[in-house]
């Protein structure tokens, strides 16, 4: 038997191909155990055949696909019929018990805790689920609480994010109640315990040394945690694709071990001993930073590096990544949903392959220059730019298919930051080492400054890149897609080219001109079209804020009454971005938040605004002299969407009608249901504030969605409609919710 040209690299095979079913099986949703099923099939036959048909023993390739194939297929299916559906059928539950394994996590204007349950209903069962509560709560770490009158349910938030994270870290349910939770007892303190509370001392020490925006940068590069860092400044690092630095990844792995290596050596250590010593630095960072999907993917690569002289053998870093996946995945195959993990995986295979190629071409490009000094430093430079390249084009299928947009500017500003962001976290890092002794407590405070003026450093330059209006291209998914596939079969084309013709020049090429038909392409699809139409009731405070899109083209009905709400979620539902077009603009009656509707007009120019006659009433001075002004309104827009606002004696509301679904937008709790379903239309879908409309028993709603925490005084008529519409969704534990 002949060794494959692929087997050079089985465990990249192998773990690739695993990635691959269980990414196909976790993305399917309830159709998940089929396509698990259908892999299940299809290895086999294909095993089959390869033993059934002589001529294709020689091809080793073949087994090793398949048996891939069926091992993450089998393994999926286990855990998908004895973890998930198993933990997902405990929504609907009204109460819980659990211990609480986390630091809390601030989100907007809200508090998480990861919880590991004793019992959820009457059954005594052990879960994960993420707890939200709007106050912070008064309780430790492996504190056991009790919780009634809660929610219990299956994260479902527009764009999956949210559900995929935590999907991904073996957690499918979140709860939040309205009651405040009750402390039982303290368990008792384990190892896991103590690193936890030396996270939050590391977090309490950085705080301390310094503040704001500078402080979060510099916690999100040492533990991966983003939660002090305004959504503002998210806003900007996302725009200029700058998230990935927020988060501890595989550069900061292996800077952190290759300063550890380095000190153990200065001390006198060498061999195997620094081995040890970096494999348990390596599982203490793990731990630490909280599981991260990268870090474990750095962390098990490095340890096949680490392991490999104990056995004689030299570590292949591509058979280091496909190891790693492998293992990761078969502890949960819905680890592949990680967005960190794709990104982390997707950058060191582009780093590896593309990156070392052109590194030595440039490196043999330039090597009959006599200068030494400007050789080094034409390479290093080079390579800085090569990789920062290599990895914006690895990842941006990623990027694209998560973020739906490409960002511009992404490799311009990793050239600037990428450096600067490496030594935050070693000033950072060391800086709260030598904060613990009272000894090197100058030196701490001299490295959280240096620290501190690095990270205001990048915060400036990533506000200032991503705050320019072409730092990002909106895309439209089903483009893309299409785009990959035919990319793939393009190169596929190419790769076989260039082995006849032992040349890059044909894959080069084909690359090039996939791209450009997908910027064209793209801003074809960009345009409405009835299958493009979603509408999104944002979690905002206040009167309920809905927006419709097509495409580019966008309508926002209502208006923030906060201006950090409409800092973070009006601006990640409304890209701020050339591209964009709001085509309606609605201000219902109610207090307008000047600063709110100035800005929305100044940044998103919409091409139609109407604002209710009372309303503008009340701010004549500040409404745009080419609103429409009115009680009533009609509008079809994009010749699909049928938006109708009402604000008369008998009823305030927006009927907005597309996709087959009336949606009901009640702006006043005198809204009389019966009166509506009789001479106006009968919603299926109810959005209110803090208001349910009168008799809206009477009605039998598919869904109600609440843009407000509801108030305990009316209790029994939410208990009772809840009876009626077991869908009621509410934005302010859930986020914004898909009509």
């Amino acid at each position: 038997m002949t060794r494959g040209v692929f087997l050079s690299r089985p465990m990249l095979i192998f773990g690739s191909v695993f990635a691959v079913v269980c990414f196909c099986c976790s993305r399917a949703e309830v159709y998940s155990a089929y396509f698990a099923y259908a892999f299940c099939a299809v290895s086999i036959i294909s095993l089959v055949i390869y033993f059934a048909i002589k001529s294709f023993h020689k091809k080793l390739e073949i087994p090793l696909v398949a048996i891939a194939v069926l091992l993450s297929a089998v393994i999926f299916l286990l855990f998908y019929n004895f973890s998930y559906k198993p933990a997902v059928s405990f929504e609907g539950e009204t109460a819980f018990t659990g211990k609480i394994i986390s630091l809390p996590q601030k989100h907007s204007d809200s508090y998480t805790y990861e919880i590991k349950t004793e019992s959820i209903g009457e059954k005594f069962v052990k879960l994960k689920i993420i707890y939200s509560s709007k106050e912070k709560l008064f309780c430790d770490i492996y504190d056991c609480i009790s919780v009634t009158d809660a929610k219990i349910y299956v994260p479902r938030n527009p764009d999956k994010s949210e559900s995929e994270f935590y999907k991904s870290r073996g957690i499918y349910l979140r709860a939040y109640s309205t009651d405040v939770p009750e402390i039982l007892f303290s368990y008792e303190s384990t190892t896991f315990y103590y690193v936890l509370k030396l996270r939050q001392s590391i977090i309490n020490t950085v705080l301390c040394k310094t503040e704001g925006d500078r402080a979060g940068i510099i916690i999100g590069m040492i533990l991966g945690d983003t939660s002090y860092i305004s959504q503002q400044t998210k806003h900007y690092f996302s725009n200029s694709g700058a998230s990935h630095l927020l988060a501890v990844s595989g550069l900061h792995t292996s800077l952190w071990i290759f300063f550890f290596t380095s000190f153990l050596t200065l001390f006198g250590f060498r061999g195997k001993l620094v081995n040890i010593l970096s494999l348990i630095f390596l599982a203490f960072l793990v731990v630490l930073t909280g599981f991260s999907a990268s870090v474990m993917r750095a962390s098990l690569m490095l340890t096949i590096i680490l392991v490999a002289p104990f056995f004689k053998r030299k570590g292949d870093r591509l058979n280091s990544l496909g190891f790693a996946l492998f293992i990761i995945l078969a502890a949960n195959p819905f680890a592949v949903l990680s967005v960190s993990l794709q990104l982390s995986a997707a950058a060191t295979l582009g780093i590896i392959t593309i990156g070392d190629y052109y590194c030595n071409r440039f490196a043999k490009l330039i090597s009959k220059l006599r200068l030494p000094l400007v050789k080094r430093m034409l390479n290093y430079a080079a390579g800085i730019v090569i990789i920062t390249v290599c990895v914006f084009v690895a990842t941006l299928p990623i990027m694209v298919s998560v973020f739906g947009r490409i960002t511009l500017i992404a490799p311009i500003t990793n050239l600037l930051v990428v450096g600067i962001s490496s030594l935050i976290m070693i000033f950072g890092g060391t800086g709260v080492l030598l904060s613990h002794s009272n000894v090197f407590m100058p030196v701490s405070s001299l490295w959280f400054y240096i620290a501190d003026i690095l990270a205001n450093a990048v915060l400036k330059c990533t506000e200032a890149l991503g705050s320019l209006t072409f730092s990002a291209l909106p895309v439209n998914t089903n483009v893309y897609y299409i785009c990959v596939v035919f990319t793939i079969i393009a190169v596929c084309i190419g790769i076989l080219l260039f082995q006849k013709r032992k040349s890059r020049f044909y894959i080069e090429i084909i690359s090039v001109a996939c791209v450009v038909i997908f910027l064209i392409t793209n801003s074809i699809f960009m345009l409405p079209f009835k299958m493009n139409i979603k509408g999104t009731v944002l979690a905002v405070k206040g009167s309920p804020v809905i927006v419709l899109q097509s495409g580019r083209h966008y309508a926002l009905i209502g208006c923030p009454e906060d201006y950090s709400d409409y800092n973070y979620v009006i601006k990640q539902s409304l890209p701020d971005i050339p591209s964009t077009k709001l085509d309606l603009f609605i201000v219902p009656y109610g207090k307008l938040y000047t600063d709110c509707y100035k800005e929305i007009l100044e940044t998103y120019s919409p091409n139609n605004v109407f604002i209710d006659f009372y309303t503008y009433k009340e701010n004549k001075d500040i409404i745009a002299d080419e609103a429409e002004v009115g009680k009533e309104m009609r509008y079809l827009l994009w010749k699909e969407i049928d938006i109708k606002y009402i604000n008369t004696e008998q009823a305030n509301c927006v009927i907005i009608k597309f996709n087959g679904q009336t949606v009901m937008v009640s702006l006043s709790k005198e809204n009389d249901m019966s009166y509506i379903a009789k001479t106006i239309t009968t919603p299926n879908v109810l959005v209110c504030c803090n208001h349910m409309p009168k008799n809206a028993f009477c009605t039998v709603f598919d869904r109600i969605i609440i843009t407000s925490p509801y108030p305990t005084v009316h209790k029994t008529l939410y208990n009772r409609q809840l009876y009626k519409t077991p869908q009621i969704c509410l934005t302010a534990f859930e986020g914004s919710t898909l009509i």
